[in-house]
Order: C-alpha cells, then structure tokens, then sequence
C-alpha cells in the first residue's frame, strides 16, 4: 500500500461519523477562525493534516486545489511571522516519520519511498513559493504582523509590543476586510503593497495588518483613529485597490482582541453570504441578520419554513422579489415580467405550499426570516473569496 493510499484511508476512518454521532444538518456550517500554529509540535500537527489532505486526493482538479489550500496556509504563516526554517523543519520532520514507518506486507518499500519522496517535493516546493511570493519584508511590516497575531491569539501581546519596540495602545478598532478574488496572484500581491503603502501613509499610529491578497484581519489603534476615521479609511483603501472591499469593524480592549477578531469574522461572513453592497459594517447595520443566523432550533424553525419553496424556483424568486421591491407587486412584476395578477396568484401558492400567509403581517415576517435564513444557509461561507 502506497503512502497516499495510507494516508487517504487514515483520512477517511477519520471522517467516518460515529454511529451514536448526531443526524448532520444540510446546511454548510461556517468554518472556526484559523490559528496560528504557536509551538513546534502545533506546527508539525499543522504540516501533518495539511500533507494528509494532499495525499487523499482523488483526482488532479482535487489535488490542484489542496496545494492551493496548503499555498494560502502557508503564505498566511509567513504573513504572521512563523519563520520559513520552522515550518520546513516541521515538513521534514512529518516525513522523516511516514518514511521510518513500516511497510504493510506484500508492499514493494522502493515504491512506497518514491512516492515519499515526490509528495515532500511537492510540498517543499509550495512551502517555498509561499515565502518567496510574500517577499522581503521591505515595509517593516514584520514587527506588526507578529504583534497583531499576539493581540488574536493572546499570546504575550504585551511582552511581544516590548520585544518589537511597538506602543501597544489601550484598544482597537478590529477589521475583518475581504478584497475580491484576482485569478492573477502577481497582481493581486501588488495590489496587496499598494494596500499596505496607503495603511502606512493615511494612519497617524502604525496599523497591525495581517491581511493577504484575499483579504484578512487589521487592528487600528483606537486612540490614533475615530470610528468616523476608519470608515474613510476603507474609502481610502477601495480607491486604492480600484475594487469593492467589504469589510466589518469593532472596538475592542487590546485584552478582548481575539475574540472581537472572531466577532467581526462572522459578522463579515454574512454580509458576504447574503450579498450586501461592498462597504463597511458594525454590529448595527447587521444586528438583525446576526441574530436570525445564530445556530439553534428558531434557526432550523425559520429554515425549515423556506425549504418546501426549494422544489418551486418561480415562488421562491416571487417572495425574494416582493420582498426586495417593498411588497410593491407591479414593480415585482416588471423584475419578473409577469403580469401583476401572477404575482397575487404566486402568493396564495406561498401560502399553500408554506403554511405561512405573507398577506398577514406576522407571516410576512416570518417569511421575510426564514428567507433571509435559507440564504444565509445555502451560501459557501466567504463566496467573494473563492477563485
């Protein structure tokens, strides 16, 4: 048995629900914030899970797009600072064990060690295309990465701001930005420095920015910009990557940094998904949303209102539509090109199908909910992000 063949059936057993395990929901659950890996055993757990994903590949297009994965992971490590010497020692130190593993009987050891040997230089050389496409660090940029991964890991910020010679201030203004996707990765890192170059010039203290060329999180020191202040920062940064950047912010104590990091992820998260205008948000504009989307039975409830409407795509457009345009049906229809008189029937089909009335104010709100929901539910998480 070959190492992929191995490493594929570990991943599978793995994967393999428990027969006591809860009935999965069929929805996409929203994926927990990635953390640094901040020892080397966490590091080499990291490279191992990472190696394990790659080997269970099943086809070229899914390989294609676990190298890509283990691409992002890697750039987002040397964006925050883990140096290039620890996560090769971390790569080799994974092999070094599957290679010293033993072989299963009847399975040829030359053709086990070259397939070894051609997944370590395939994920070297991903390793080192990653930290190569960053660059050298020319915008002094490294000191504030460390810093900012510290604050949202709660990792010593405090002996790390004293380390790096950097003011840490008393609290900051928390950004979650998504930048769209570009096909063309050279540019989108050139875009990334412009991103940066605007950062250092418009902010009167230095910014702690771990943003990628897809976006990320950046901290602005609540003493050196008002809120008023970062709303035309990101102004200022959309004009500077000629693209919509959306993004959500919070205030935080330097101590709560970490989870208002988790915060604004989420609330990001669902301006993306149900498809907001490119801009930025605070809890305030998205409390609604927040709350419907929190997972629990009113969840499920509100969901399970909207999914008989699944099987009829024309009613389903109908209420998004009436919805949209203010229960104006005449408008409605001319979304639709329907006549209006379709729209009245379409609505009684609602009700028919749903249980709901959306005449009725009470359904209407429910409707409105369980809709707002379904979306929400049936969306990737962080769709702009996604070549």
């Amino acid at each position: 048995m070959t190492l992929e063949a191995t490493m594929a059936q570990s991943a599978v057993t793995a994967a393999r629900p428990h027969p006591e395990a809860p009935v999965t929901r069929p929805y996409p659950a929203t994926p927990a914030r990635p953390r640094l890996p901040r020892s080397p055993v966490a590091l080499q757990a990291s490279v191992a899970q990472l190696c394990t994903d790659l080997a269970a590949a099943t086809s070229p297009h899914e390989t294609d797009r676990r190298i890509g994965r283990l691409h992002d992971t890697v750039e987002r490590w040397a964006r925050a600072g883990v140096p290039i010497d620890a996560v090769h020692h971390a790569v080799h130190g994974v092999f070094a064990e599957l290679l010293c593993a033993p072989t299963y009987p009847g399975e040829p050891s030359f053709g086990r060690a070259a397939a070894d040997l051609d997944l370590l230089c395939r994920v070297t050389r991903v390793v080192s295309g990653a930290y190569l496409a960053e660059g050298p660090d020319a915008d002094g940029q490294r000191d504030a990465r460390l810093l900012a991964a510290a604050l949202i890991d709660g990792d010593r910020p405090a002996a790390v701001a004293r380390e790096r010679g950097i003011r840490l201030d008393s609290a900051y203004h928390v950004l979650a930005v998504d930048i769209p996707f570009q096909h063309d990765r050279r540019s989108a890192r050139a875009r990334l420095r412009l991103l940066h170059l605007t950062l250092t010039k418009s902010c009167a203290a230095e910014p702690l920015s771990l943003l990628g060329p897809d976006g990320g999180t950046l901290l602005l020191p609540a003493s050196a910009i008002t809120a008023e202040g970062v709303t035309d920062l990101l102004g200022e940064l959309t004009l500077a990557a000629a693209a919509g950047l959306t993004a959500a912010v919070v205030e935080a104590p330097f101590e709560e940094v970490g989870p208002a990091a988790g915060h604004v992820d989420e609330l990001l998260d669902i301006a993306l998904r149900l498809d907001r205008p490119a801009r930025l948000y605070r809890l305030t504009d998205l409390a609604l949303e927040y709350q419907l989307t929190r997972p629990g039975p009113a969840r499920d409830h509100l969901a399970g209102l909207i999914t008989p409407l699944a099987a009829h795509p024309e009613l389903l457009e109908t209420l998004a539509g009436y919805l949209h345009h203010n229960l104006n049906r005449r408008r409605t229809a001319d979304q639709l090109h329907i006549h209006p008189n379709t729209i009245d029937y379409r609505l009684k089909r609602i009700q028919s199908v749903t249980g709901v009335d959306p005449a009725d104010v009470s359904g209407l709100w429910l409707l409105a909910s369980g809709l707002l929901v379904h979306r929400f539910l049936t969306t990737p998480p962080n769709p702009a992000r996604q070549p």
